[in-house]
């Protein structure tokens, strides 16, 4: 044998072989040699440490190479995001818009069929418009056909169902919805779409050719539940729109003023009239007076106002029919309001009738059905007390037309001469004079905005004949004269007059401190605000 073998193989005895290991290990390291090795010796501790210095470099590849693998293999920790149902609708059918034809539907109220027809415009363009049949398409929300159409087109459901009795579904029942799309080529998709489930997650739909049941949301159904009058153009009753012969109740388009409104039915056996204030010396601040059923300054119509010029908000409509028969079994034959606005030579006309449900049946001359409409919506119409529109100020003529005010007791008599000041005086806005004296002008105003103020908190009328009597008597520009009496009614009221016609009543305190304020005023004294 060779000495290759003999040394590496066959050590000759178990000294050298000891010997050797102790070389090896004691003085070598990784990256040198022992430092004392026969030829052979060397070669054979070369080749061993060749192997160690790959195996080292092959360690560490693998180390490297694993750490790497695990970051691919395990990435970064993300946010869940959360399993959502459109991960698992299923669809059901998805028909294009142009494929359809018609839509039939049949609920629990009624039966209704849509149909497809085209329109072109004069551009030549052409488009799709679904025509609810049989009701006249100016009645109709197009809007709201067309949505439903174009809804129930694409379907898809929550999940199958399978092991269910179809009875259990409601598919057999009355409440169940029968649906059928039919398509321009001459297909159909038919299903029904039954009961709710038990938790309330959606409804059973059944494909009609293969039985096979779904669950699908519950605006599925909901949409398809109402009767013809769920596609009404019934948001709100019209809003009063400028035609030829309404003069000059319109400013730029839009209503600004009507020539009078009359409250009738059964609310008001006797009329409410409301008509446009000609009076010059207040017309600027109170628009509309009252001449039924007593004469009256009117205020707090700015909410009826509002009725005609926006259009009454409805909350649908109870026929599509306005015939004299459908009239009268809403009880609009006699109504319970009658409004009347009169502009110009054109009357628009509203009917009120209270109905079972308290909501009101509500026609109108320029509207299309028979409205309707809640009771909050048209509450400053229905109080049936003309005094809710009376003014209750008493004496709202502006200092600026005046000329003279005079207040009037059982003994005295104060005249009060007004006139502008030319002079650029701050604190003297007008010439105010009393028996030949000119007194200071911000002492008249406070007196006199206190005037404007007296109120009237009781429209009753009663005899009043006490000798106890406050007249105030304003004189204009213009040479008329408009006098407010005070009587004294009882121990805390007096009952007011103008120009000799009894309104109603005022409280004692508030007369009793206009005569003190008045004869501070005519002493040159001092009259602060007066509240």
């Amino acid at each position: 044998m060779s000495d290759f073998f003999d040394n590496d193989n066959e050590p000759k005895n178990e000294e050298t072989a000891q010997e050797n290991e102790k070389v090896d290990f004691d003085e070598s390291t990784v990256f040198s040699a022992p430092i004392e090795h026969s030829a052979k010796k060397t070669k054979k501790v070369k080749g061993k440490l060749l192997i160690r210095i790959i195996s080292a470099f092959v360690t560490l590849a693998v180390l490297i190479g694993g750490t790497i693998a695990v970051i691919k293999i395990i990435p970064e920790k993300e946010e869940e995001t959360p399993e959502t149902n459109d991960l698992k609708k299923i669809s059901l059918w998805s028909i294009e818009e142009d494929d359809a034809s018609y839509l039939k539907v049949t609920n629990s109220s009624c039966s209704y069929e849509i149909n497809k027809t085209e329109k072109t415009d004069d551009e030549g363009e052409t488009t799709n418009v679904w025509i609810l049949s049989g009701v006249d398409s100016s009645l109709v929300n197009s809007t709201a056909v067309s949505s439903l159409v174009t809804g129930i087109l694409s379907v898809e459901a929550i999940k199958d169902v399978t092991g269910i009795d179809a009875e259990a579904c409601g598919f057999g029942g009355n409440d169940a919805v029968h649906i059928t799309i039919g398509k321009t080529d001459g297909k159909t998709v038919e299903f029904y779409i039954g009961n709710t489930t038990t938790d309330s997650a959606g409804y059973y739909l059944q494909m009609v050719d293969t039985g096979s049941v779904y669950l699908v949301d519950e605006i599925v159904k909901s949409d398809f539940e109402g009767d013809l009058l769920s596609f009404a153009d019934a948001s709100s009753i019209p809003q009063i729109s400028e035609t030829d012969g309404m003069g000059e109740c319109f400013q730029d388009g839009t209503l600004s003023v009507v020539d009078s409104i009359t409250f009738g039915g059964k609310l008001y056996p006797t009329p409410l009239v409301i008509v446009k204030n000609e009076e010059s010396e207040i017309s600027s601040y109170l628009t509309y007076k009252i001449t039924s059923p007593e004469e009256h300054y009117a205020d707090s119509i700015d909410e009826i106002f509002s009725l005609f010029q926006s259009g009454i908000s409805a909350n649908g409509a109870y026929s599509y029919d306005t015939s004299s028969t459908t009239l009268k079994a809403f009880g609009l034959n006699t109504p319970d309001i009658v409004l009347t606005v009169k502009l110009g030579t054109v009357s628009v006309v509203y009917k009120f009738a209270k109905t079972e449900n308290d909501d009101y049946a509500v026609w109108s001359s320029i509207g299309k059905l028979i409205y309707k409409v809640s009771p909050d919506t048209i509450s400053s119409l229905t109080s049936g007390d003309p005094s809710s529109y009376y003014s209750n100020l008493i004496c709202l003529y502006s200092i600026n037309d005046l000329s003279s005010f005079s207040v009037v007791t059982s003994d005295k008599t104060y005249t009060f001469g007004i006139a502008a000041n030319e002079d650029d005086d701050e604190d003297n806005n007008y010439i105010i004079t009393y028996n030949g004296k000119t007194l200071k002008s911000k002492n008249f105003q406070n007196l006199y905005q206190f005037v404007v103020s007296l109120s009237c908190y009781d429209f009753t009328i009663d005899s009043a004949t006490s000798a106890d009597k406050v007249s105030l008597v304003f004189g204009f520009k213009t040479g008329t004269n408009i006098t407010v009496d005070f009587v004294r009614f009882n121990d805390t009221k007096y009952q007011y007059y103008t120009n000799g016609k009894p309104m109603g009543k005022v409280t004692v305190t508030e007369i009793n401190k206009l005569i003190k304020n008045v004869k501070l005023l005519a002493d040159g004294k001092t009259v602060g605000e007066i509240s």
